[in-house]
């Protein structure tokens, strides 16, 4: 047969035709498996049969189709059939058509029953679910029946892990962890539980182990009547039934409550190890970094779990997420140290994803590694990613707040991480930091005040409360007391790259005691040499003693340190302000200014900014270059009755509170010439709650002495100015001697 015939054949036996049929009808049937299968919780390899057997079938459809030929005496040899006549091709385009339309349909379903956020092409737009459309669930502790408190891990383990599959279900609200395990070893009423952790629903069980055996129980509860929705025993199970166990449940859950595992018949995050003691290590690190808060010792399990299974994925993501932690807890960034744990983390972060393209908490993982990098839309992206794989895990949607590009969107993603039942100690330092961004600080301080009666060991809240009353309330003795407590019970706490032995140190400069503020300030540098805080304090302290040379040095020292940023290298243009060296002082914050963000959009002119181009136009008059000064000056503008009046704000030593802004218009309108508007300024900070003082303004010296309202010097209302300055100074300075006293600080 030549070439030209065996085709014309093909086409006369219709092999073309049942070739294009049964190439629609096959992609209509593994669209249908891979939409229905899931959802009728049939298991995964089924799927996979059916592709494969279609597969298959498709060159045994056309070997039939050459072979036989369907004719109207029926299914006859090729060869038998002869030249039959033909069957109207209209019938084969009606068929294939048929099949068209119905995949078409099928894939608009598809795309129909999507979640709107899996359809969202913009990470930032991501909203979260409405909680009324959402069911809800308490994952209690399990009870560790075992007789033996070092057990006590793997039963709370254990719960975690179902906690943690659950939360994968589309429209189910889980209380977080810490919420649920707030109730451990509480003999509660399940309603009232449920009441306070606003769920319907309640599970609770127990777990006993006994060398490689366990028994597990497990019952899901309607906390508003009290029945027993579901209920099992799981008698005398060999160890290795543990996954099974922990997946029935979860599976049990969402049946129940009528949900389902979008696309994963197995609902677990163990993400692939079967290696009872791998899981069993990794078990014991989550007990290290969540409840003992022991990271180094979480570290060094979980390394023992990807020792003992290299594919293990969670394990992975776990360990991602400890050496972010490490980078936050235990450095400063920048540092050599911080770029190692976050490189390190990003490694572990990348191989998660790669072992299960699927695993949420691996692309959190990569979101907080991104985070910890700066790099805000590459975490976005992550943290939606995470989000839409496991919407009810509230620490993404605080992924999302944290890298959110505004205020408000930011305070939604934390509201709602809060709302999901998440009560983490940061969560509330967070929501505080964001009212407090947006002016509402005194809805921010409640928070705090909240915060710190809740959780007395978290020495942030310390933090916190303590820049407020220093510089908000002007009480820098009622900091100090705040400063030195936390400082007792964390050392060698770093927050944001600022030691907190760096607070006292402050307090004890502000209010002249400098040879204390020496000595905290030398603790400080010990604990975070490359602080931009310890450059602020030497420059303080520097021009509090009229060190010119200290000062001078200071100018070409700062921008030399490892990890410059903008903060050090704005502090050494003050120091070049100070020495007289207002060539260098320009220079320096041009660049700051030229390099800022925010330098063009007028409605994002922060403090910051404005006190460089403040700084700036000083420099350039200074130089006698007065056409350009006043260019730059009368581009600032400072509204002070509408200014956020800030508490955690700004650089290391001034914040844009009510007395900085203050400061601040005041010396605006000096360096402008304006003096009673300067004047004006001045007297209204006197107004401030309480004393109101923070003795410093733009610069790093006594507001006083200011280099910044030189025109004010020979002024009658700027002598009256100094006069009460240094009548409260006094009082300042006597309320931190006898805080000093009452903390015993004489003795160390």
């Amino acid at each position: 047969m030549s070439e030209r015939n065996f085709f014309a054949e093909l086409k006369r036996r219709n092999v073309y035709k049942v070739a294009v049929a049964y190439a629609v009808v096959a992609w209509l049937l593994i669209q249908i498996a891979t939409a229905t299968f899931p959802v009728l919780e049939i298991p995964n390899w089924a799927t996979k049969l059916v592709i494969v057997l279609v597969v298959l079938g498709f060159p045994i459809a056309l070997i039939l189709a050459w072979a036989f030929e369907l004719t109207p005496e029926g299914i006859q040899r090729a060869g038998d059939a002869g030249a039959v006549p033909r069957r109207p091709r209209s019938k084969w385009i009606i068929i294939v058509a048929i099949a068209a339309v119905a995949a078409a349909a099928l894939a608009a379903w598809q795309w129909q029953s999507l979640p709107r956020d899996k359809r969202i092409a913009d990470p930032s737009t991501t909203q979260p679910p409405l909680l009324a459309e959402m069911k809800s669930v308490a994952v209690l502790p399990f009870v560790n029946m075992s007789g033996d408190p070092a057990n006590e891990y793997f039963s709370d383990g254990i719960t975690e892990e179902i906690l943690n599959a659950i939360s994968h279900l589309p429209n189910l609200r889980v209380a977080a962890r810490t919420s649920s395990f707030a109730y451990k070893g509480k003999n509660e009423d399940i309603a009232a539980i449920a009441r306070n952790l606003r769920v319907t629903n309640v599970l609770e069980g127990s777990v006993q182990r006994i060398g490689d055996r366990i028994r597990v129980t497990a019952q899901l509860i309607d906390a508003s009547s009290g029945l027993h929705l579901w209920s099992k025993r799981f008698d005398d199970r060999d160890a290795k039934d543990l996954f099974a166990v922990q997946d029935e449940i979860a599976q049990a859950i969402a049946r129940e409550l009528k949900l389902t595992f979008e696309g994963r018949t197995n609902p677990s995050v163990r993400s692939g190890t079967e290696n009872l003691a791998s899981y069993d290590a990794y078990l014991k690190a989550l007990d290290a970094a969540r409840d003992k808060r022991d990271v180094p010792a979480a570290l060094a399990f979980i390394d023992q779990a990807i020792a003992l299974d290299p594919k293990f994925a969670a394990a992975y993501a776990l360990k991602a997420k400890l050496l972010s932690n490490m980078a936050f807890l235990f450095t400063t960034n920048p540092s050599a140290a911080y770029d190692q744990y976050v490189a390190q983390g990003e490694i572990a972060a990348k191989r998660a994803v790669e072992l299960d393209p699927t695993l949420a908490d691996g692309y959190f993982a990569l979101g907080e590694i991104a985070r910890r990098r700066g790099d805000q839309a590459t975490a976005i992206e992550n943290f939606t990613r995470a989000t839409t794989l496991k919407p009810g895990d509230p620490l993404a949607w605080q992924g999302l707040g944290l890298t959110a590009p505004d205020l408000a969107t930011a305070l939604t993603h934390f509201r709602h991480a809060k709302e999901l039942g998440m009560t983490d100690v940061y969560l509330d330092r967070q929501i505080a930091t964001v009212l407090d961004a947006m002016g509402q600080v005194e809805e921010a301080h409640r928070t705090l005040v909240e915060l710190h009666r809740a959780h007395p060991e978290f020495i942030p809240a310390y933090v916190d409360l303590g820049r407020y009353e220093i510089w908000l309330r002007g009480r820098p003795d009622r900091a100090l007391q705040l400063f030195v407590e936390a400082y007792r019970n964390a050392p060698a706490f770093v927050d944001a790259s600022v030691p907190i032995t760096a607070y006292p140190a402050l307090v004890f400069a502000l209010s002249g005691h400098l040879e204390e503020a020496e000595l905290w300030l030398a603790r400080a540098s010990a604990t975070a040499p490359d602080s931009p805080a310890v450059a602020a304090l030497q420059l303080l302290l520097a021009t509090a003693r009229d060190n010119r040379a200290e000062v001078s040095k200071l100018v070409s020292d700062l921008p030399n340190r490892p990890g410059i940023t903008g903060v050090q290298q704005g502090f050494a243009g003050d120091a070049a302000i100070l020495s007289g060296d207002f060539e260098a002082a320009g220079n320096i914050f041009r660049e700051l200014i030229d390099s800022s963000s925010v330098k063009d959009d007028p409605k994002k002119p922060t403090m910051r900014l404005r006190r460089r181009q403040l700084k700036l136009g000083y420099s350039l008059s200074k130089l006698g270059k007065t056409a350009e000064a006043a260019s730059v000056l009368q581009d600032i503008q400072i509204a002070v009755g509408a200014e956020p009046r800030l508490s955690m704000g700004g650089g290391a030593y001034y914040y844009d509170t009510s007395s900085g802004i203050f400061y601040t218009d005041a010396e605006l309108h000096a360096v402008r010439g304006e003096k009673e508007k300067s004047l004006e300024a001045l007297r209204s900070m006197l107004t401030l709650p309480d004393d109101g003082l923070i003795p410093i303004g733009s610069l790093p010296v006594a507001i006083e002495d200011s280099p910044l309202l030189e025109s004010l010097r020979d002024t009658g209302g700027f002598a009256e100015f100094r006069a009460e300055v240094a009548r409260r100074r006094a009082i300042m300075k006597r309320r931190v001697e006898a805080m000093r006293e009452q903390l015993g600080l004489a003795a160390e």
